[in-house]
């Protein structure tokens, strides 16, 4: 249910934090979306413009920003991810805390963590 997904935004080292909602049109907007995280706000990204190699590239970078900040990546649904600073708690169902789709981890994948798009669904 939904009403499990909690974000503790008390932490939050802003008075306002902030949620920055992309939808990328190409890959180039990945700084935006970076620049965004390092300023310590929540990012959600929709990739459903991308091809999913490209997808899988922002992906990538985004994951390695937040992990460099100590941050979490959350799988939201479809082709739609959340990036988020240290600074904020996620709480969420133990299905929607993978950092992939619950429907892509049934299939079999490589071992590599960053992979969270298979190239033949999307």
């Amino acid at each position: 249910m939904r009403q499990n997904n909690l974000i503790d935004l008390r932490g939050v080292e802003s008075r306002n934090p902030e949620v920055v909602v992309i939808e990328l049109k190409s890959e180039r907007e990945t700084v935006k979306a970076l620049q965004a995280l390092q300023n310590r706000k929540m990012v959600v990204l929709t990739l459903n413009r991308l091809s999913s190699e490209t997808a899988q590239r922002v992906i990538d970078w985004m994951a390695g920003g937040t992990h460099a900040i100590d941050g979490r990546t959350l799988w939201i649904g479809e082709k739609t991810f959340l990036f988020a600073p240290s600074s904020v708690r996620i709480t969420a169902p133990e299905a929607a805390n993978h950092p992939i789709s619950p429907k892509l981890e049934r299939r079999k994948m490589t071992t590599n963590s960053t992979n969270c798009l298979p190239s033949s669904d999307l």
